[in-house]
């Protein structure tokens, strides 16, 4: 495969091998997979160092990694604070535009594989306008980025993983527009689309066992708190 990003100037002669999600993220140098088209029909145990494809060369992966190292700094906080310490109170600071652009990252290397999709595994090219606002500080149009999903986190069955769903315009002949996600139980949605999607979230109704109806729909969020009556406060500070 080439690099994805190859739609802009930069690329090296080099094409290195990039995890589908971030190798940091996980715990431990195994992993279960299941979705993908090697795996689509029973969850197979795999080496982390195995889940990758040539799909980036070696420029525009090393300037990704910023992104990777602001994930795997919040997939700690969460495993530390749920699972590790729960009854104290802790907080923590993120960078809320590389946040929303390891997710958009991670968006494109399923995509580009055919990993995002996993009915028909359809492979697709990342948006030029979309590829150079994550290696730039360029603006993208209102509505396009991180959502945070409001639902519960069960500290009785946490776990160190992550999930996603490619989400589809069904008027378009099912154009993909972007994908919903879940990381140690924190749920997110990354648009694509120029549009203020909190509504049209909403609209999704139950999907996956989440009633997208009935949960809180937060653009770019500055604040994600976890309370209980029975354990400390978590608080996720994002700066953007």
């Amino acid at each position: 495969m080439d690099c994805w990003a190859n739609c802009i100037s930069g690329c090296s002669n080099n094409i290195t091998k990039e995890h589908y999600v971030s190798d940091g993220f996980f715990e431990g140098k195994n992993i279960t997979a299941f979705g993908l088209h090697w795996c689509k029909d029973e969850p197979i145990k795999i080496g982390l160092a195995s889940a990758v494809a040539k799909i980036l060369c070696t420029t525009h992966n090393n300037a990704l990694s910023p992104y990777d190292s602001e994930a795997k700094n919040i997939s700690e906080f969460i495993t530390e604070s749920i699972r590790e310490k729960p009854l104290e109170h802790h907080c923590i600071d993120i960078n809320g535009w590389f946040l929303e652009k390891w997710a958009l990252k991670t968006l494109f290397n399923l995509a580009y594989i055919g990993g995002l999709d996993q009915t028909n595994f359809t492979k697709l090219t990342p948006p030029e306008n979309l590829v150079s606002y994550l290696f730039s500080d360029i603006e993208v149009k209102e509505g396009v980025g991180l959502y945070f999903i409001s639902t519960p986190i069960n500290s009785g069955d946490y776990s160190n993983s992550i999930s996603w769903n490619a989400i589809h315009n069904l008027s378009n002949d099912g154009e993909i527009i972007g994908m919903t996600f879940s990381f140690n139980g924190l749920r997110f949605i990354i648009n694509t689309q120029p549009v203020q999607a909190e509504e049209i979230i909403k609209n999704m109704g139950v999907v996956k066992g989440i009633d997208y109806s009935k949960s809180e729909v937060v653009y770019r969020p500055k604040v994600i708190n976890f309370r209980s009556n029975t354990a400390g406060t978590k608080t996720i500070n994002l700066k953007w």
